[in-house]
């Protein structure tokens, strides 16, 4: 299908709690790289280095807080991409920064994605430093070690919603979540699934696809297969893979999501979900 996010440039500035870098000279100097081509943008920029992965900017009463982890990451496994992804990250931190407010705060912007725990917990620390008033990710447990997390989806940069934005966009968080899953499914309406054999699909080519898992696209898909069991593996922020009421791939499918999260750019977990149509909902098989 035609992606409806083509051509738009995404850098996402969330921290992922497992950073994997393979050109250790160059990650080291990422972040005065980063800083030195800041300068050299706008000399009148503020720019504090408040950690390894985080860049403080304040220019005019306004801040911007920058993450290197995610374009540190593609540094370390694709090393020709770097200088394109550090200048994105560069042009888009400074828009960011020009922005009324830092970024617009609209409903519209919303999405829901999927994520592992130990990614959330690594961003939660690394959002809890240096910050008298702490700010909260705003999630709900999915499935075993995996979460339910809403974001803002911006032109340059995917980044997570913060609890205190939701009053800019006077909504309760009940509200916020049904307006992110209504978001998610007018975004994804065009997804193709991609069918490997009679019981066995894949989903990728846009950010959100993995949550498509939990829209009424689902449901839809659900009713339509008239399906009675299903299980689904999140490897990738951008990809899943899924088994329909045929338990003998399932074993098949857990291994190879197993050598698929390893080989992830944007790693989420190779742990399997488990839908039944008695209990319509995604949860935790086990292992």
């Amino acid at each position: 299908m035609g992606n409806p996010f083509s051509g738009r440039a995404r850098v996402c500035s969330l921290a992922l709690a497992s950073l994997v870098c393979s050109s250790p000279a160059w990650c080291d100097g990422l972040t005065d790289q980063v800083i030195q081509r800041l300068r050299a943008v706008d000399p009148q920029l503020e720019i504090k280095e408040a950690g390894p992965n985080d860049i403080q900017l304040k220019k005019a009463g306004k801040e911007f807080q920058v993450y290197l982890d995610n374009v540190r990451r593609i540094c370390g496994q694709t090393p020709d991409a770097c200088d394109q992804q550090t200048d994105l990250l560069v042009q888009m931190s400074l828009r960011m920064l020009s922005t009324e407010g830092g970024r617009t705060a609209e409903a519209s912007r919303l999405r829901v994605v999927i994520r592992g725990k130990d990614y959330v917990e690594g961003l939660t620390q690394t959002l809890s430093k240096g910050r008298e008033a702490p700010r909260g990710l705003v999630i709900r447990p999915l499935s075993g070690d995996l979460v339910a997390m809403l974001v803002v989806d911006m032109p340059e940069s995917v980044s997570p919603l913060m609890d205190d934005e939701l009053a800019k966009m006077n909504l309760g968080e009940a509200s916020a979540w049904d307006r992110a899953a209504h978001n998610n499914h007018q975004a994804l309406a065009g997804l193709r699934l991609n069918q490997l054999d009679t019981h066995v699909f894949g989903l990728g080519g846009d950010f959100f696809a993995p949550a498509w898992l939990l829209s009424s696209h689902w449901e839809t898909f659900a009713r339509d297969k008239q399906i009675s069991v299903a299980w689904a593996c999140v490897y990738d922020a951008d990809e899943a893979i899924f088994v329909i009421d045929n338990p003998d791939q399932k074993e098949k499918v857990q291994r190879a999501c197993t050598r698929f999260v390893q080989r992830a750019r944007k790693p989420v977990s190779d742990q399997l979900m488990v839908w039944k149509k008695d209990q319509p909902r995604w949860s935790n098989m086990g292992r």
